[in-house]
């Protein structure tokens, strides 16, 4: 399976992105206000804006009316669990999502982005080596503000009726149940296959 869409959030990885991202027209990119000059030219891209806390400690907002923008919360999961949410998804399973950076800065730029150390290795940070090696400018992982987000998106899940599984096998993030993916794939082809035999 292929994402239906692709969600961009963080600037600074849109740029580090930007050349390596060759998405065929009919492709949805969701792009945050900031990120999207990156997408610009890609026919199917949706910009949302990202209204922020106003302060590190700030309260955080799980938003279901997304005409008035998605909540920012310091990672690009919060805003797609909004995003799912808005779409009638009530089921969640995150792949990847472990909280865990390994970051080395020489100074900080604002409150958001620091300039990382000429030997620092972000190659467990990114999924991609290739921004290990293109990012300079680095946006600083708020590992405390992330697990407030993702706790609050937890109980609005829960509250309302919907989970959200954890479904990445070595992640060290305790904070969601564990659901194996082998086993939700499985059924995901299991229910084609009957729906196949039904309908032919």
């Amino acid at each position: 399976w292929w994402p239906s869409y692709y969600m961009i959030h963080d600037e600074v990885v849109a740029r580090s992105l930007e050349p390596y991202l060759h998405f065929p027209p009919e492709q949805e990119v969701l792009a945050g206000l900031g990120s999207h000059a990156s997408f610009k030219h890609h026919p199917a891209t949706t910009v949302y804006k990202i209204p922020y806390p106003a302060s590190m400690e700030g309260p955080i907002e799980f938003r279901t009316r997304l005409e008035h923008g998605l909540q920012g919360g310091y990672t690009v999961a919060f805003a797609a669990l909004q995003m799912a949410w808005y779409m009638g998804i009530r089921e969640v399973y995150l792949l990847g999502v472990d909280i865990a950076y390994q970051v080395q800065v020489d100074r900080t730029v604002g409150d958001y982005h620091a300039v990382r150390t000429a030997e620092g290795d972000l190659s467990g940070s990114y999924f991609d080596p290739r921004l290990s090696e293109r990012t300079e400018i680095i946006t600083l992982p708020n590992e405390a503000g992330m697990m407030r987000a993702l706790g609050v998106a937890k109980e609005f899940f829960e509250a309302n009726g919907g989970r959200i599984f954890n479904a990445a096998p070595d992640s060290p993030l305790a904070l969601f149940p564990r659901k194996h993916l082998g086993a939700v794939l499985g059924s995901a082809t299991g229910m084609d296959q009957r729906n196949e035999r039904q309908t032919g």
